[in-house]
């Protein structure tokens, strides 16, 4: 990763003084802004971007590019404009259409990103990352059941590992070491220092990192020889932790599925640990070249691959109670004892204030989510709970409100609920929480960090327990914190739990006070002991291999 930032350093450097001698260059003033763009340096990178299209307003890619740069600053309406702009130019840009989906998704248009998403994928059924994103917001859809879901990661799982072995021989020795007879038995199961190797794009300042630091930090190294294939775009100060741990240290974001494959092959890695899922920048076909004896699916996505070489999903018996979800996976579930998750608080937060609905005379409600799980059907729930509690208030904050066209579409969504805007605020995800009294989890998407975060500013969460991994998540949390009253069994439920919660301002009160500390003393935040169960599952995986079909 670093050798390809010096590389785009040298490229923009390059790009920088051909435009200077050529100001109306409309190829090179786009790729001087791709390269801009790759650098994070998107500000910079529009009215660069704007020049091209102003020299060439016939260049899609110009278009597309800009449109990029205007997703990441949350310019939401303005990226979907020119994705748009660009494929009226060039209808067969999948970066174009990748541009519009991101657009469309960021600004909770579920079902346009969705279209979106498949018709990148019709058109080019060997991209992978159009599949993930496909199949990650299928997650979201209130109109899919979770065997729809499921089948369509099964079916991807199969055709990338179909794929990975016509292009990578070494695939077909599915089992690495078992398949050679060096297994367990071989190897002596109980008392082999067994190779982790963890792989993520999200070494960096993420909420994967949350949850990870701790494990990692807590991994006993007497009886695990760890390993970090990190596959970050942008390291940061996160980063440079995780590399400063003393673990095994490999780059492969420059590198190749098959030569990342190889890599763990001659490290000899014994659980190879995925931690992304169909999240961005994921390598599964890594996976699917099934590099390492035992393959691990955990923390970084809340659904199955759909990938038959990933044997095992680490959950816990809330999330995933035996037999209930065990058929939307194609990997075996795992279940830990206690909490799936292991969270440590940032500590960059102010300590928690007193209850504002004691000073205000009105309680307000709070979300802060991706705004795709802002659904409409969990709009029409919240506007169910603000005319249950009278005077109420109700708060979403996420960073993609940045965008006026966004707060307009939620306004608007809300106002059709019967809810006006003397009620509702839309605001940056950054605003302080000091404001905010009960937090509200969206469905069938749930939070897990936003649900930890909630505890940790003192605030109560109101969570529905639903019919799939990602719809139960909350629930699991609000149990390993002992507060299964204010888990939903159905809708009705969730407004009278709401409602109930608003009503009583001294439990609101002592929750508010006290929740920070129950969240530390909870096995939540016990890094210790989590890591032990999470050894203890590892060694009895390599113990235990799960047998997969030929």
């Amino acid at each position: 990763a670093l050798q390809a930032r010096e590389l785009n350093v040298e490229a923009c450097q390059c790009y920088e003084e051909l435009v200077r001698l050529n100001p109306q260059y409309a190829e090179g003033l786009s790729n001087y802004g791709a390269i801009l763009n790759k650098l994070g340096r998107h500000e910079e990178a529009i009215p660069i971007l704007q020049r091209a299209i102003t020299s060439r307003p016939d260049a899609p890619l110009a278009h597309a590019n800009l449109a990029a740069s205007l997703n990441k600053l949350c310019r939401l309406s303005e990226a979907a404009e020119a994705a748009r702009r660009a494929l009226e130019l060039d209808d067969a840009s999948e970066h174009a259409r990748m541009q519009l989906a991101y657009a469309l998704h960021y600004q909770g248009d579920l079902n346009g990103a969705i279209d979106c998403y498949r018709e990148i994928v019709r058109r080019n059924p060997e991209g992978a990352d159009a599949a993930s994103n496909l199949l990650y917001v299928l997650s979201y859809s209130c109109d899919l059941t979770p065997a729809d879901v499921a089948r369509e990661h099964t079916e991807y799982g199969r055709s990338l590992a179909a794929r990975v072995r016509t292009h990578d021989p070494k695939s077909s020795d599915r089992a690495g070491e078992l398949a050679s007879g060096d297994g367990p038995e071989k190897a002596g199961a109980d008392t082999k220092r067994l190779r982790i190797g963890y792989v993520s794009p999200d070494f960096r300042s993420h909420s994967v990192a949350l949850f990870l630091e701790p494990i990692l930090e807590s991994h006993d190294r007497k009886r695990f020889e760890i390993y970090c294939y990190s596959n970050v775009a942008r390291p940061d100060e996160v980063t440079t932790r995780f590399r400063n741990m003393g673990f095994k240290w490999r780059e492969i974001r420059a590198m190749s599925d098959r030569d990342v494959a190889d890599r763990v092959r001659r490290d000899r890695i014994d659980i190879l640990v995925d931690l992304a899922g169909h999240t961005s920048g994921n390598r599964l076909a890594v996976f699917a070249m099934r590099p390492a004896p035992v393959q691990v699916s955990y923390l970084g996505y809340p659904n199955t691959t759909g990938l038959a070489e990933i044997d095992y999903y680490v959950t816990d018996g809330s999330v995933d109670p035996p037999g209930e979800h065990d058929e939307h996976f194609s990997e075996r579930l795992w279940r830990l004892d206690g909490c799936k998750l292991c969270y440590r608080p940032r500590t960059d937060l102010p300590e928690v204030g007193p209850l504002p609905a004691r000073g205000r005379g009105f309680v307000t409600f709070s979300s802060f989510n991706n705004l795709v799980k802002y659904t409409p059907r969990v709009l029409a729930l919240w506007a169910r709970v603000l005319k249950a509690v009278p005077g109420s208030r109700l708060v979403l904050k996420a960073m993609w409100f940045r965008d006026p066209a966004a707060r307009h579409n939620f306004a608007t969504r809300l106002a059709a609920e019967g809810i006006g805007e003397e009620r509702l605020s839309l605001i940056d995800y950054d605003a302080s929480m000091d404001d905010i009294d009960i937090a509200l989890d969206p469905f069938p998407f749930n939070g897990a960090t936003t649900t930890c975060h909630a505890f940790w500013m003192g605030l109560p969460l109101v969570a529905l327990r639903g019919d799939a991994h990602c719809s139960c998540v909350s629930a699991s949390l609000l149990h390993a914190m002992g507060l299964d009253d204010l888990v939903a069994a159905d809708e009705d439920e969730y407004v009278a739990i709401a409602a109930r919660l608003a009503g009583d301002p001294e439990r609101l009160a002592e929750l508010r006070a006290t929740l920070r500390d129950r969240l530390l003393a909870s096995p939540i935040c016990d890094e210790a002991k989590f890591t032990r169960g999470l050894e203890a599952a590892y060694c009895a995986m390599w113990k235990n291999p799960r047998k997969l079909e030929p």
